[in-house]
């Protein structure tokens, strides 16, 4: 049986949600990032490693990304928490983001949060009027439903979280054994 890690880092609580859900259904060791080191992390088969989408980063992947050559022979799956809908262009621009050429091919899972405007640090608060301002300016038909549904309920507390949105992650776990 493989030695498998769950590794997260969590602003509001739905990439932790998620990574705990996670790490019970594969039997997995959990732990934040701040916890792991490269050696400790090592001593795993398979790494997961989530975090929230911030600007289309993937908070805390720059130090997993400076380690990443360190990681050969072992499985590294990537799974990203925001606030929009899943979807093929969504986990494409994550890729494209923050994965670099060589790292293309690892598996990267894309799974819907929460948003709660009212318990954001006043800098996501910035952010997301800038974004807000951005989406006003153009027309409903020129924006994806998710962009209306943003605005649509913009101050309204959202949790999208949801145990069954890990089920292909874990099955494409489960078939690495």
């Amino acid at each position: 049986m493989k030695q498998i890690v769950v590794v997260y880092r969590s602003k509001y609580g739905s990439t932790k949600k998620y990574a705990e859900w996670i790490a019970r259904e594969l039997g997995a060791t959990l732990c934040t990032q701040k916890e792991a080191s490269l050696k400790s992390l090592l001593q795993y088969d398979v790494i997961i490693y989530g975090g929230g989408l911030y600007a289309g980063g993937i908070a805390g992947f720059p130090k997993i990304k400076k380690h990443f050559p360190g990681f050969t022979g072992k499985n590294l799956v990537l799974f990203a928490v925001g606030s929009s809908p899943a979807s093929d262009e969504v986990v494409n621009e994550v890729k494209k983001h923050n994965l670099t050429t060589t790292m293309q091919n690892i598996p990267l899972f894309y799974l819907r949060g929460a948003l709660d405007y009212d318990s954001m640090t006043a800098r996501d608060k910035l952010l997301m009027n800038m974004l807000k301002k951005m989406l006003e300016k153009r027309k409903a038909t020129e924006k994806a439903d998710w962009e209306n549904g943003l605005l649509a309920h913009f101050y309204e507390k959202n949790d999208f979280t949801d145990i069954g949105n890990i089920q292909p992650l874990v099955e494409y776990v489960k078939g690495l054994e």
